[in-house]
């Protein structure tokens, strides 16, 4: 595919020189196609967006005009009728063949389950590919067919923080708080990111390591000064290694954010009460 792509951009740059003579049209639509497509095909620079599919548009708007110049060209100095009738046909069958892929392929961006699972068919040995279809499928609550997708992805990148952040949120939802936590602990360990950093927070409180959920979840609370749940669950930590009064604080701080929620007022008037 590398190959193809340099080939590609080779082959473009090649009939530049050709065309310039010939059809100034024809050599402002491939420079514009050859600048494009090699911005977006890592030649030039690198490109880190996932199904970058949808950044070529502009180069194929490009590349269909060509095709359109090709065939007038060719209809142009073609000498018998048969010959028109045969490039007319030729012309019309990219026509359909174009228009049958895109449809085809506009199926599968109808949801996130149905892209991302062609996806990771298409890319077998793409992490990216099964964790974003992994995710898709917990949003969904297809949690087995998620653990699946996750377990994929981690085959092909054993060490990547995203899926072993997400395959221990997965664990969490269901009760599997001991797992969850070293999947967070994984994850923290190959980078530092905010989301695991809370996700181990809760999960630590789950576990009854308050001693240790207290300066993780204080850190957590720090770099995500809007997050409810992580100074609830450093009011827990924090309550049961005897600090009520920071306990208070955190209960107090997390109840400016969400002032409805239960969980944290029932805590806070325990605690209130108890001193």
């Amino acid at each position: 595919e590398v190959f193809a792509g340099v080939g590609l951009i080779a082959a473009s740059l090649g009939a530049l020189v050709v065309s310039y003579r010939r059809s100034l049209d024809a050599w402002a639509l491939l420079l514009l196609f050859a600048v494009l497509y090699g911005l977006l095909s890592n030649f030039l620079v690198l490109n880190t967006i996932i199904m970058a599919e949808r950044l070529l548009y502009l180069p194929s708007v490009a590349f269909c005009a060509l095709i359109g110049i090709a065939g007038a060209g060719a209809l142009t100095r073609a000498t018998t009728p048969t010959l028109q009738v045969v490039i007319i046909a030729a012309m019309s069958l990219v026509v359909v063949g174009f228009a049958t892929r895109s449809a085809v392929r506009s199926t599968e961006w109808r949801d996130a389950q149905v892209l991302f699972a062609s996806s990771a068919k298409a890319r077998p040995g793409s992490a990216r590919a099964y964790h974003n279809l992994g995710h898709a499928l917990m949003t969904r609550g297809a949690l087995d067919q998620a653990e699946a997708a996750f377990k994929d992805a981690l085959v092909v990148a054993p060490d990547d923080p995203d899926v072993l952040n997400s395959y221990g949120t997965l664990q969490w939802e269901r009760g599997l708080y001991v797992q969850a936590r070293d999947k967070f602990r994984a994850s923290l360990a190959e980078r530092a990111s905010k989301r695991p950093l809370a996700n181990l927070c809760r999960a630590l409180v789950a576990t009854g390591d308050h001693a240790e959920a207290a300066p993780i979840c204080a850190n957590a609370a720090n770099v995500l000064p809007g997050d409810a749940m992580v100074r609830y669950f450093l009011g827990v930590a924090l309550a049961q290694t005897g600090d009520d009064s920071g306990a208070i604080t955190a209960l107090q701080a997390a109840l400016k954010i969400e002032p409805d929620n239960p969980h944290t007022r029932l805590e806070l008037e325990r605690l209130t009460a108890r001193e």
